[in-house]
């Protein structure tokens, strides 16, 4: 039996649980924790940027069909849209059914707008043209400094796009990106072994700033927030994975650390790096993870699409304000917009709620965000979770019928998932899986679908 040192997730559980107490008995040195989860998504963010770049550059170099890419982009365009909306309508249908916001009465009038100034602010780049200007960086090295995934995802296809079409092919290069790519996930391993002491800090945080107590009287919102993304990952996402003949039990305890990770942090981007190596291993190539993944973490934000309908019809309820039917499909055609190309880190669900506001304001005053402030912390945990969830079926779903994933060998991942540190310091670099598929090559892992 493998012990504790060797098991990250049962580290991170006991972290989660330590950190929660701590917060709760000693909120003071608590609430000063914050740092700790902070460092470490910082510590990943700088491997985020490289990695996204060297993983793309590398599956195009070694792509012979550039059509083939073409049509992964457009099965994810449509994949992200449909079930975005999807996340969308439900929040909207949970936020009308359970009413969580009905009989709290409160007078616009007494709330402190200057709360949500703040986050109006930040909304002001959430505009559609903003999004798209967005999208191209400044100079060919602002978007690495930046950080900012969406540009660097630009880059990197715009890289490799060039990698592909010359010739001769630079098989050098492309080695020695290859062989950096190894060492980035090296360096990934390394830095996940302080994942626990992240998660404690951040859970301390969380608890001991706002406390256990302030869940109180928002507790139907909380709790109708997490019922609501439990239905959507096993009811829509889990019917999404039985149609392609992926278990998605299985695909979640295989990725069962990065869930608890992201879970104590509340940014999904933490785990962006494992993730990346995990989807390779489970048998989808390189190439389509590589530009799959990093543009779900821009535009297939499902936790924040079920929290932002939610949120509003939450916040009508709450201040006895009437949102009809037109009303209700104005928001969701906006939130169809404002959640497309936003960064999959923690508050950006806050900000974009804000943008939102704004654009309902004759409906719904932007002051409103004061009554969620206090508990949004503890709701930034399941967005950040049902993102990442829905990310990562996102992109087997979309390698399976894109052809860019061998069945055979996903499934026998799922059912024989070797430790994490294995994958990240043993996987051959080029992401090609180490488990053999069987006889028959594609055209059996197909007939195995």
């Amino acid at each position: 039996m493998k012990s504790l040192s060797n098991k990250i997730y049962l580290q991170v559980i006991v972290a989660l649980v330590l950190g929660a107490a701590f917060g709760e008995f000693a909120p003071g040195l608590g609430s000063d924790l914050k740092f700790l989860g902070d460092l470490f998504v910082k510590l990943i963010r700088v491997l985020i940027a490289p990695i996204i770049f060297l993983t793309i550059a590398v599956g195009f170099a070694r792509m012979s069909d550039l059509k083939k890419v073409g049509k992964v982009g457009m099965i994810a365009v449509i994949y992200f849209e449909v079930i975005t909306t999807f996340a969308l309508i439900l929040g909207l249908l949970a936020g009308n059914l359970l009413q969580p916001g009905a009989g709290m009465h409160i007078r616009p009038e007494s709330l402190d707008a200057s709360v949500a100034q703040s986050y109006v602010k930040s909304a002001h780049g959430l505009g559609f043209q903003e999004q798209i200007l967005g999208i191209v960086p400044n100079t060919w090295m602002s978007a690495f400094v930046g950080g900012e995934g969406i540009q660097v995802l630009f880059i990197a296809l715009i890289f490799g796009l060039g990698m592909t079409l010359a010739r001769p092919r630079p098989e050098a290069l492309a080695h020695v990106f290859e062989e950096a790519s190894r060492v980035m996930f090296v360096i990934v391993g390394f830095v996940m072994r302080f994942a626990p002491v992240a998660a404690f800090g951040a859970m301390a945080f969380t608890v001991g700033k706002y406390g256990l107590h302030s869940l109180l009287p928002l507790v139907l919102m909380v709790v109708t927030t997490y019922a609501t993304s439990i239905v959507f990952v096993v009811v829509v996402l889990g019917t999404v994975c039985r149609l392609i003949g992926v278990p998605l039990g299985r695909l979640l305890a295989y990725t069962k650390e990065e869930i608890l990770i992201t879970l104590g942090t509340c940014s999904s981007e933490a785990v962006m790096p494992q993730i990346f190596r995990k989807l390779e291993a489970l048998g989808c190539s390189k190439s389509s993870v590589g530009l799959v993944l990093p543009a779900g973490f821009a535009f297939n934000l499902d936790g924040t699409c079920i929290y932002l309908t939610l949120a509003v019809v939450f916040l009508a309820q709450a201040m006895d304000l009437t949102l009809s039917f037109a009303d209700q499909l104005g928001i969701i055609l906006v939130l169809m917009v404002m959640t497309k190309g936003v960064a999959g880190v923690a508050g950006i669900g806050f900000v974009t709620l804000a943008a939102a506001l704004s654009a309902q304001d004759s409906k719904i005053p932007v002051a409103g965000l004061a009554i969620l402030v206090g508990v949004d912390r503890f709701m930034q945990e399941s967005r950040a979770v049902v993102s990442l969830i829905g990310n990562i079926v996102g992109t087997v779903v979309i390698a399976v019928l894109a052809g860019e994933a061998d069945v055979a060998v996903l499934r026998e991942r799922l059912r024989n998932p070797p430790p994490t540190a294995d994958l990240l310091a043993s996987t051959p670099a080029g992401g090609e899986p180490a488990v053999s598929a069987p006889s028959g090559g594609p055209a059996a892992a197909a007939g195995a679908r």
